[in-house]
């Protein structure tokens, strides 16, 4: 935010931080001493035209996992990663089968899927309240169990679809 282009980031924020509050990610609490805090960051980013003009940027609200404390902050970390040649095979096999194929891109993907956990976040920066810090209820960007989290939100919906798992 101490670039040149730190004025052009304060309508992202604010899109940011309505999403957060539209999905509910986080409840504002009361900080303790006995809380494991974690500290937040905002990582931006711009995308360019190859003429270096902005065409849009972007601002996303992140935890830092790194000071999670394993049992305490979270439990298991594992998500599962489709493998090159899977992805390959199944475009494959919608070519020979006359399939059709669709993409699919999920906006703030890991606040689609709630934790378990009690994670307590310093307040975003800019927006920080005295005494209070935030209880997570959705998974943010940063969470070492967010992957993890939202294979299980994404694997629950495909099966209410009545989709199953190979």
């Amino acid at each position: 935010m101490n670039g040149p282009d730190k004025a052009g980031y304060w309508e992202p924020i604010k899109v940011e931080i309505a999403m957060l509050t539209k999905l509910q990610a986080s409840e504002i609490v009361p900080h303790t001493s006995d809380m494991n805090l974690l500290d937040t960051t905002w990582a931006f980013k711009s995308k360019r035209y190859p003429d270096v003009q902005i065409i849009k940027v972007k601002a996303r609200f992140c935890c830092r996992g790194d000071q999670q404390v394993q049992v305490i902050d979270y439990f298991d970390t594992c998500a599962p990663v489709v493998s090159w040649t899977t992805v390959r095979i199944l475009l494959i096999l919608s070519v020979i089968l006359g399939l059709n194929t669709k993409p699919v891109d999920y906006t703030c993907a890991f606040l689609h899927a709630s934790i378990t956990e009690d994670v307590f976040v310093s307040m975003p920066r800019w927006f920080e309240k005295e005494g209070k810090v935030l209880k997570l209820k959705r998974a943010l960007y940063g969470l070492r169990q967010s992957p993890k989290n939202f294979f299980e939100h994404l694997r629950e919906n495909l099966i209410k679809l009545g989709l199953t798992q190979s």
